[in-house]
This record gives structure tokens, C-alpha cells and sequence, in this order.
């Protein structure tokens, strides 16, 4: 066999292999992607629970408030008033640094004239707002009685509370029951619809609590005996919500 005739059976002996190769490979290519959709499956639910206690602190809002004709008069009233207060809270035994001034302002009121004439006499307001907290819940009632006959004009608001520990405590206690009831949510959910929880995703929470208890001074001055406040138990609510994967 001459040379020429060699060289021609090796080309038509590529093109043939060439040609499988390009079959093979379009084969494979044309098989269907395999995914896997249980990966993107995923149930969101919404648990909360609540947990309650006696409240262990109690937070009294008191002021003073004082009116003269010029604005200096009014602060020394305001003045003398607020010492007297906070001399009697120091007898209560109540810590000094657990008694702090939130608001103070002296300002011009205008009173219209009584004789029928044209000019307004004008007339200075002296305030300051005092807050006090107490760690005896069961002082309260002491601690307003004695702070209206020392000076203090107006008894703004008493808020019954927890201590931060004692919070930190209902908190948690209140978030481990909340993704308990969302875990139950899940897997209702996941078997109504043939599945089962499989993990956890993501989560988020939230939490508040307490009520606040008003409190006026006239109802204090209109009593024949001392003054009695009695506090509902303080809860901590806390609420989840939970992205599980399911399959």
C-alpha cells in the first residue's frame, strides 16, 4: 500500500472517532437537571406566651407646683416645698440616689382682669417633677402620704414594675414557652400537609410588659385614712416567630 493511500484510511479513521465523540457528548447533554425542591421548603409561625409576678419595684411620680406674681417668688416656694419632700422621703430610709428631679419649669401664665379692664396681670408658674423608686412595693401608700404633707401638690402617677433580674427571669421563661407553642404550630402545619420539620431557620422575637396604675392626689385628700394601693401582678409577654425547614 502506497503512502498516500495510508494516510487517506487514517483521516476517515478520525472523522469516524470524532464523530462518536460529538454523539457522546450530546447525549449527555441532553439528560434532564436534577434539583432538589425539599431544600426550599419552609413553614413560618407566630408563638407567644406570657408569664406573671408579683411586682417587685414601684416607680412614683410627684411634683411640686408653686404661683406668684413675679417668677422668683414662685421658685423659692417651689423650692422649699421640694426640700421638705425629699427630707421626708430620706426619713422613709428611702436612698437618696433613688430620688431624682425628671422635670423642672418656670413659666408665665396670663390671668385676665377681674375689674373689666383691657391689661392681663401676668402670673409665674413654678413646677418640679420629682420620681422616686421604691424597692417596698407595700410603701407606697407611705411614701404619698408623706410626700403630700410635706409639700408635694401632685401625685402624677404610681407604676408597679419588676427588677431586672426578676424580668430577666419571666423573659426567658416566657420566650422558652413561646418557641415551644410555635414548634407545635410547625409540625400541625407540616402533617396536614405530608411533611415533617426538618430545622430551623430563622427567628425573630419581641417582648413587653407592664401595666401602669393611676393615681390622684385628690382621691388621696379625700381619704379619711391612710393611703392603700394595692398592685396586680406584672407580666412579661414574649413572641416569636420561627422560619422552619420542612420535608
Amino acid at each position: 500500500m502506497d503512502r498516500g493511500s495510508i494516510l487517506a484510511i487514517a483521516i476517515a479513521m478520525a472523522v469516524i472517532a470524532g464523530a462518536g465523540t460529538a454523539g457522546l457528548a450530546m447525549a449527555v447533554s441532553d439528560q434532564p437537571e436534577q434539583t432538589n425542591t425539599d431544600q426550599n421548603r419552609t413553614i413560618t409561625v407566630t408563638g407567644s406566651a406570657s408569664e406573671s409576678a408579683a411586682p417587685d419595684k414601684a416607680v412614683l411620680r410627684l411634683a411640686v407646683e408653686k404661683t406668684a406674681a413675679d417668677s422668683n417668688t414662685a421658685r423659692a416656694a417651689v423650692a422649699s416645698n421640694v426640700s421638705a419632700v425629699t427630707d421626708r422621703l430620706a426619713e422613709l430610709g428611702i436612698p437618696e440616689d433613688q430620688v431624682r428631679t425628671t422635670d423642672y419649669r418656670i413659666g408665665e401664665r396670663m390671668r385676665p382682669p377681674t375689674d373689666g379692664g383691657e391689661s392681663e396681670t401676668p402670673t409665674y408658674v413654678a413646677r418640679q417633677t420629682i420620681e422616686v423608686h421604691l424597692s417596698d412595693t407595700e410603701a407606697v401608700g407611705e411614701t404619698i402620704d408623706a410626700a403630700v404633707a410635706a409639700g408635694a401638690t401632685d401625685i402624677q402617677d404610681v407604676r408597679f414594675t419588676l427588677g431586672d433580674e426578676t424580668r430577666s427571669e419571666l423573659r426567658n421563661t416566657a420566650l422558652d414557652a413561646a418557641m415551644s407553642d410555635a414548634r407545635v404550630q410547625a409540625e400541625t402545619l407540616a402533617g396536614s400537609a405530608n411533611l415533617t420539620v426538618t430545622g430551623t431557620q430563622k427567628i425573630t422575637t419581641e417582648a413587653n410588659s407592664g401595666p401602669v396604675v393611676p393615681y390622684t392626689l385628690q382621691t388621696a385628700a379625700a381619704a379619711d385614712s391612710g393611703t392603700e394601693i394595692d398592685a396586680g401582678p406584672v407580666s412579661v409577654s414574649a413572641q416569636v416567630t420561627v422560619t422552619y425547614t420542612a420535608a
